[in-house]
């Protein structure tokens, strides 16, 4: 049965569809239609690896939607409806084009893990300071470690803002060391830092004695 099949199913039955899992296995293109905004008590939507290139705004009427997985898709952008899923606890979008992150994400104030790995990314809306996160996926991106103007931060100065952090992923980007103002998140169970070197992995375990460190 294609994607496709299965997604119009998930439609048809929108009264009782609490989750839907859409995992692509073959050379096909799924196209997340307006409809999708019909499935009123989703709670979780997961499509990854579907070749998904566009999310559409009708996205925004999933009110009830914790678990959003977009993973391993072909998106370049994602809409600023993401930002009134106000049930919204986690949001992967790891494995895509991304080049920028709408601020409205910042918004989502019950937003526990933040899964952004493996795009195309170079700093982050101011507006993601107001999040509460605890786990933090940035790997694999092209981060820089400056802030160019007061609308976009680098990654230090946006982490520092996330006192609960307990996971945070930085490997593969433009960083060279971890950032010293990142002290303060006591917090952290598990930190992969931007490099295997020594130098890299013992200025990690400083910083965060507590925390199991990897470097990537």
């Amino acid at each position: 049965m294609s994607l496709q099949t299965k997604l119009n199913e998930a439609l048809a039955a929108a009264g009782a569809t609490k989750t839907l899992v859409l995992d692509g296995e073959a050379d096909e293109t799924l196209v997340l239609p307006d409809t999708i905004g019909g499935l009123k008590i989703l709670t979780e939507l997961r499509v990854r690896r579907a070749r998904v290139a566009m999310v559409p705004d009708a996205l925004a009427k999933l009110t009830k939607l914790e678990t959003l997985d977009l993973s391993g898709n072909a998106l370049t952008k994602l809409p600023a409806a993401v930002g009134k899923l106000a049930s919204l606890r986690a949001l992967v979008v790891a494995d895509n084009a991304l080049e920028e992150l709408p601020r409205e994400i910042g918004f989502l104030r019950k937003l526990e893990t933040l899964d952004v790995a493996g795009n195309k990314l170079r700093l982050i809306p101011t507006a993601f300071g107001q999040l509460k996160l605890k786990t933090l996926r940035l790997g694999r991106n092209e981060l820089l470690p400056t802030r160019p103007d007061g609308n976009m931060w680098g990654p230090a100065m946006l982490i520092s803002q996330y006192k609960k952090l307990e996971v945070l992923e930085l490997d593969a980007n433009l960083l060279e060391d971890p950032p010293e103002n990142l002290r303060e998140l006591e917090l952290l169970k598990e930190v992969r830092v931007h490099g295997g070197g020594t130098a890299a992995l013992q200025k990690a375990s400083t910083l965060w004695p507590r925390a199991r460190v990897e470097g990537g």
